[in-house]
């Protein structure tokens, strides 16, 4: 029998073994696909903007996928010096 998280549903060996910024980068080419399909669907596709938006949406991913990975690059050992990442003895 398998146990999960009583909140969400999860079974609790699969709700720690993911990571939330595999989540968070998994995420990006599908806000920006839906945002894209929203735009052509109402019929923006002819103006210039969404227009070079559709053109280069893999540049867009890349791009947001730089700057999350570099925000982890600065929080990440910042976490680390101010102590986030300590035990932590819980009392019952």
């Amino acid at each position: 029998m398998m146990t999960s998280d009583r909140l969400t549903g999860i079974p609790i060996a699969l709700a720690r073994s993911q990571k939330p910024w595999t989540t968070s980068f998994s995420a990006v080419p599908l806000m920006v696909l839906i945002v894209l399909g929203f735009q052509v669907r109402i019929g923006n596709t002819g103006v210039p903007v969404i227009r070079t938006l559709i053109a280069h949406q893999r540049t867009i991913v890349f791009v947001l996928w730089g700057l999350m990975a570099a925000g982890l690059l600065i929080a990440i050992p910042a976490a680390i010096l101010g102590g986030a990442f300590e035990a932590i003895e819980f009392q019952r």
